[in-house]
């Protein structure tokens, strides 16, 4: 018997919420779970990925600034940019 793709959800949302799960952080992890295996699905390929997604390759980018954070390049970034600042101004 093949297991359809809405028993798995239901299966999946049961153990959910069965430890307490709440909806947001649930929905956040399954997207940025999703994103990131199309791209490895894709061989790192943003374009490609996001074909397979339906999106364009900016929301991919959009994404995973959103649901992972600023990069440690985009932190690095900021500090260099406010280091200069100040040493402009003093």
């Amino acid at each position: 018997m093949t297991e359809t793709i809405d028993s798995r959800l239901i299966r999946i949302i049961d153990e959910l919420l069965g430890v307490g799960i709440p909806l947001k952080d649930a929905m956040t992890q399954f997207e940025l779970k999703y994103v990131k295996r199309a791209i490895t699905r894709a061989k790192g390929n943003i374009t490609q990925a996001s074909r397979g997604l339906g999106v364009h390759r900016n929301t991919i980018h959009g994404k995973l600034r959103t649901l992972e954070g600023p990069t440690r390049r985009a932190v690095h970034d900021r500090a260099l940019r406010e280091r200069r600042r100040r040493q402009g101004r003093g």
